[in-house]
Order: structure tokens, then sequence, then C-alpha cells
């Protein structure tokens, strides 16, 4: 119904631009009866060093608000996926393919895994899958880092200081075995730390 095409416009020119002064009502607001189609699409293939989607938001105001909402409205839409984030490509050296930052000195989590449902046995859970189908023995199933300068450098220049690393010793059916280990840098004496097994749980192999 609505096509807006600024082909040979000036590269400051927008498409659509829209301004509003109205300080109590919607700016946009779309309603659609979409069943099978995405109600909003949108793609870049031309990108270089610009993004898909930038918001941003310099109010002052200190008042309790969320900036971004995606809500599932429907209790018996058991099956929707809220949000999936997909990558094909490796991620640069330093560069995390999802980074949540804070720049203020926070005193708060800033990543908070919340399960506000009222039933007793059902915790929150975070994951960590290893989603393929091809398998080893002895192969990486998760890692979690923490990670920091040192004192003669700066960032990206960071020492993993921590690890707790997770693999699967055994991958035969019905005789799988896992494996956690606890590795942290230790063993500073004149240049020598490094990172040190300090503690390694399970890791059993079924015999031959």
């Amino acid at each position: 119904y609505l096509r807006l095409d600024n082909t040979g416009a000036a590269a400051s020119e927008h498409a659509l631009f829209i301004d509003s002064v109205n300080t109590t009502v919607q700016v946009a607001q779309i309603k659609a009866l979409n069943t099978t189609s995405n109600v909003i699409e949108v793609t870049g293939s031309a990108l270089t060093t610009g993004g898909l989607l930038h918001l941003q938001s310099d109010s002052s105001d200190a008042g309790n608000r969320t900036l971004f909402t995606v809500h599932n409205d429907n209790t018996a839409a058991v099956g929707v996926q809220m949000v999936h984030f997909k990558n094909d490509a490796v991620g640069g050296a330093g560069d995390p393919i999802l980074l949540v930052e804070s720049t203020a000195a926070e005193t708060e989590a800033i990543v908070e895994i919340r399960n506000s449902n009222t039933a007793t046995d059902k915790p929150p859970i975070l994951k960590l899958n290893r989603a393929s189908w091809a398998d080893a023995d002895d192969m990486g199933i998760g890692t979690i880092i923490f990670q920091g300068v040192h004192d003669a450098a700066s960032w990206p220049d960071n020492i993993e200081y921590a690890t707790i690393v997770g693999t699967a010793s055994d991958t035969a059916e019905d005789d799988e075995g896992g494996k956690i280990v606890f590795n942290v840098f230790a063993g500073g004496q004149a240049g020598t730390a490094a990172s040190t097994n300090l503690l390694s749980i399970g890791g059993e192999v079924k015999d031959g």
C-alpha cells in the first residue's frame, strides 16, 4: 500500500522521516493480520560499516522504564521462541556474537535470568547446548570464562583468570560420561603464572 524509494537522493536524506512533537501518544502503530509472513522485515545486504537497527534514548528522566520489550502475550502459545540470534560467520578476535555492556559504575547484575512463575519446582534454567550431530569423546560442550586485564595492558589484551569447562568425556549411547574442570591462573613466580586445573569432576570413560 505504501512504497518509499529514495533512489538518487542525497546520502543525508531519508526515505522516511517522522518528527513528532506530541508527548502523550504513540508515534507509530502497526496492527497486522499476518499469519504466515513477517509483520516487519528489514534487509541490508550491502552493509559495510552500518547496522540494521539502532535504538537510542537520550532522556535524562530517572523513572523506571523498559526501552525494548518482546512479549508473547498468550499463554497457549507454548511453542513460541521469543528471540533468536543467528550468526553464520565466526566472530572477530575479542568480539562476542552477543554483547551486553554497561559503562556505568554498576552495582546491579548486568544480566538476570528470571522466572516469575509461582511454581516452586520450576527454577530459572541456563543451558549451554552444543547443538551438533557430530560427536567425539572429550568434545567441548560449554565454557564459562572470567576475563580481565593485567597491570601492563588494557582492553582488549585480557587474561582468562578463571574458566569453567564442560566436556563430554564419553559419547557412547547409554554409556555417556561428562566432565567439568575448574581452571584458575596461579603459580605466579617470576613470570610463570598460567591457567592451572585446580578441580576436575567426572571424566568417566567406558572400558575399551
